[in-house]
């Protein structure tokens, strides 16, 4: 039954998709890199049609341009769409999946990256040291974390 999820939302995503860039039936995974980052709020909604959410989004600094991952988790499958921005801004996708709402204010918080269509980029960081320390989902996963002194 799992894998007939995993089936339909392959079929669904990877219409957008440049390719599937990784499968994982042990660990219930599947990423794809994205062909036109215009297309992440279609990419939303057809999360939101199988009741999923946003779990995250990490940013990644290549040259000058910005790679973003969306992990998006539907019934314990990690979806990750990867983005490349060049001209950071990208729709937002927090009318469509509202756990987005805060991850898109932090990002543009921390990153000169703007969320066209967002309702509310309010700052909800107190503290610019708040953010420091602040790691990944990409990184916790790959175990690739710095040791914080307490």
């Amino acid at each position: 039954m799992k894998n007939d999820l995993i089936e339909k939302i392959y079929n669904e995503i990877s219409f957008f998709s440049v390719k599937k860039t990784h499968f994982s039936k042990r660990n219930q995974e599947l990423s794809f890199k994205l062909k036109d980052s215009n297309n992440i709020r279609d990419i939303a909604k057809r999360i939101k049609e199988f009741n999923g959410r946003c779990i995250t989004i990490d940013v990644y600094k290549k040259q000058d341009d910005y790679i973003l991952l969306y992990h998006f988790d539907i019934k314990n499958i990690l979806i990750t769409i990867e983005v490349f921005l060049t001209n950071k801004t990208i729709n937002s996708i927090s009318s469509v999946l509202k756990s987005a709402i805060w991850i898109e204010q932090g990002i543009n918080q921390k990153y000169p990256i703007k969320f066209s269509d967002h309702r509310n980029m309010e700052k909800i960081f107190l503290n610019k040291d708040i953010l420091k320390d602040y790691l990944t989902l990409s990184e916790l996963m790959t175990k690739k974390i710095k040791k914080v002194k307490l």
